[in-house]
């Protein structure tokens, strides 16, 4: 809340609204991610994170903005199908898609979990998107 602050006054020169549309609905959605429950809601508002910050990508409507912003939404996507396999068959071992405990060791569905946060947080040596997405 307090970078959604930050970031809001640092992009008040910005004339266009629907960067500041995407900005707010990149800050709902990672409230979201926080505040979710379940897997099911934490997916669905990670992926509005990935759209929101692909448009805000996109939004400088140049070349290597939409080669950078492509890349970009790949990468999520994939991090974002990962998360959904993981999810489905934690789901299907468990019963449940409340968030828990993990027991019994690191099994598939977990790896593909955290294989998913890792891309999408850009962890090292996952990163490589990282430089020319958020030039």
């Amino acid at each position: 809340s307090i970078m959604a602050l930050i970031g809001t006054v640092y992009a008040l020169h910005l004339t266009r609204a629907g960067q500041h549309v995407a900005a707010f609905v990149y800050v709902g959605s990672a409230l979201g991610v926080v505040f979710a429950g379940d897997y099911l809601t934490l997916f669905l508002f990670w992926e509005g994170m990935t759209f929101a910050s692909a448009y805000l990508v996109f939004a400088q409507r140049s070349d290597p903005a939409f080669r950078a912003g492509f890349r970009y939404f790949m990468v999520h996507v994939t991090g974002g199908v990962a998360l959904l396999g993981g999810i489905i068959l934690r789901g299907f071992a468990t019963g449940s898609l409340l968030f828990g405990p993990v027991e019994g060791g690191l099994d598939f569905a977990t790896c593909l979990i955290l294989a998913g946060f890792l891309l999408n947080a850009a962890v090292p040596p996952l990163n490589a998107w990282l430089t020319d997405a958020y030039a």
